[in-house]
């Protein structure tokens, strides 16, 4: 990343693995369970989340105590790549990839991926892994979606230098 954000001893970053059925809001007006339940207490400041995953996404979430770190890590201007490991209902064309690759017009403009990667096959579902620099709302189902494409599984496990194991 940017060498303005040297580690600062003031500065705490916390990597966390979000659970299916988890929302990423710090009150939930149907009791369901928030990722900020499972934070640890802070030293200084308050957490501040990186990017939002919905509740029936899993994967790498961030949080800092950084407010300037964390405009940073989701600024679009930063073009922060974001790696996503899919199952798909179908098997993805030739066509499907190039057409994802080459941007999909949805309702908020175009948008794509930067890379799409066909991990396993069925006859059935299809696993792939897409990279995007976008943080659009849900642009990964949408943007599979645009394809006649079923997400059945979403996780994010790449958001910059962050991997999740």
């Amino acid at each position: 990343l940017n060498n303005r954000f040297h580690q600062s001893s003031e500065r705490q970053v916390f990597l966390m693995n979000k659970q299916l059925g988890e929302v990423c809001s710090k009150k939930d007006e149907k009791g369901r369970k928030s990722v900020f339940d499972r934070l640890p207490k802070i030293k200084s400041g308050r957490w501040i989340m990186v990017g939002r995953l919905d509740i029936n996404t899993t994967g790498l979430l961030i949080f800092t105590n950084d407010g300037e770190y964390a405009n940073y890590l989701m600024h679009p201007k930063n073009n922060i790549k974001r790696v996503y490991r899919v199952k798909i209902q179908g098997i993805l064309t030739l066509q499907h990839i190039q057409n994802l690759k080459n941007g999909v017009l949805l309702f908020d403009g175009v948008s794509r991926f930067d890379t799409v990667e066909q991990i396993k096959k069925t006859d059935k579902n299809s696993v792939i892994e897409v990279s995007t620099t976008s943080g659009k709302n849900r642009i990964v189902r949408r943007l599979l979606e645009s394809q006649g494409k079923t997400v059945l599984r979403l996780k994010r496990t790449i958001y910059g230098p962050f991997v999740l194991d």
